[in-house]
């Protein structure tokens, strides 16, 4: 009840159990109200005090950790950490500021991850789509002109349906590397090899992708829900780099081959101009020896390996046209394997 302009309260035992005014609408205790009320804001005052004590020491327990995640560029854990001291330490500025650092750099990466996705997807389709216009398969005897008609022999198929003539267009990549496995008479080495890695490139553009998408989530911070990538762009590049070189590499051993028959041609021409016999000789046993390895395609670096040696000593056979070459003539004469040859021509 109010009494003189004083609000006061009762129990049925007639005892104050609380009183005070109202100044504006708003209610002031008096009194033993007043005591109260002072005593219970001075033990929530003690309660915060402990509690800020206990957050503080939470806090510098956290901020190394978050700040070791933090360099070790595992920022998922890092944002969690930060956001725990943040909400410990409210009035904390650190935290925050690195809040909205890994914030700011996975939105940047989910930007850098979308756009750098698909620029290597249209990037690497493009430039296969170039480099097999010209893939032509080896001539079997009783092919017709330009066309791939009849067969005295024809490719086995890796599949039902399977058109290993043309295998980079099969529907599945297991068919295509069947393909190649099954029929190595009617394909150049390289031309595998410029499959195989685009293939396998494809698939860790398809993985990394899978893991981009996979590793994205949500964080609330600043009354903004954040979407992000935790994916690291470091290690996305890093995961992409061997597959992006050997599909290079692959690239380069078609150049690497096609300059190899050119020396060749190149060197039969000289000989016919300069007669010198010994010389052709010698260096059609080692050239037919390499390129019966690069033929069984050892591997992607042992055929660049091999056709680079091949390229190297018909460089040096192509410059001995133009000098003077009767002790070399003699040495070839004395050597008989391919090793012995191969030693001579390159003066070693």
């Amino acid at each position: 009840m109010e009494l003189n302009g004083v609000w006061k309260e009762y129990d049925e035992k007639g005892i104050i159990t609380k009183e005070g005014k109202y100044v504006n609408g708003v209610f002031e205790p008096t009194g033993i109200t007043k005591i109260k009320y002072d005593e219970e804001q001075e033990k929530e005052k003690q309660r915060q005090a402990i509690i800020l004590l206990k957050n503080a020491e939470e806090y510098k327990n956290i901020i190394p950790e978050a700040d070791k995640a933090f360099v070790a560029k595992d920022y998922k854990k890092a944002l969690e950490l930060y956001k725990s001291a943040s909400d410990l330490m409210m009035n904390e500025k650190y935290p925050k500021d690195k809040i909205s650092e890994i914030l700011e750099t996975y939105h940047a990466n989910s930007k850098f991850f979308s756009e750098y996705i698909k620029g290597q997807y249209d990037s690497l389709v493009d430039d296969f789509k170039k480099t097999k216009s010209d893939f032509k398969i080896k001539i079997v005897k009783g092919i017709y002109t330009d066309t791939y008609a009849s067969y005295e022999k024809k490719p086995k198929e890796a599949s039902y349906n399977c058109n290993c003539l043309e295998p980079w267009n099969e529907s599945y990549r297991e068919n295509a590397l069947k393909c190649f496995e099954l029929n190595k008479e009617f394909y150049e080495p390289y031309q595998r090899a410029i499959t195989e890695a685009f293939f396998k490139y494809d698939e860790a553009l398809t993985k990394e992708e899978t893991n981009v998408k996979r590793s994205g989530g949500n964080f609330y911070f600043d009354n903004t829900n954040n979407q992000f990538y935790t994916y690291d762009k470091t290690t996305f590049l890093n995961n992409l780099k061997e597959a992006k070189d050997n599909f290079e590499l692959s690239k380069s051993v078609k150049v690497v081959f096609l300059k190899a028959l050119e020396n060749k041609a190149k060197i039969e021409n000289l000989n016919e101009q300069n007669k010198k016999k010994t010389l052709l000789k010698k260096y059609l046993i080692v050239y037919d020896d390499l390129i019966a390895k690069y033929n069984t395609y050892p591997s992607l670096t042992e055929t660049t390996t091999l056709l680079t040696t091949i390229n190297n000593i018909s460089d040096k056979v192509i410059a001995y046209y133009s000098q003077d070459t009767k002790e070399l003539e003699k040495k070839l004469k004395d050597a008989e394997t391919v090793e012995q040859i191969q030693l001579v021509i390159l003066g070693q």
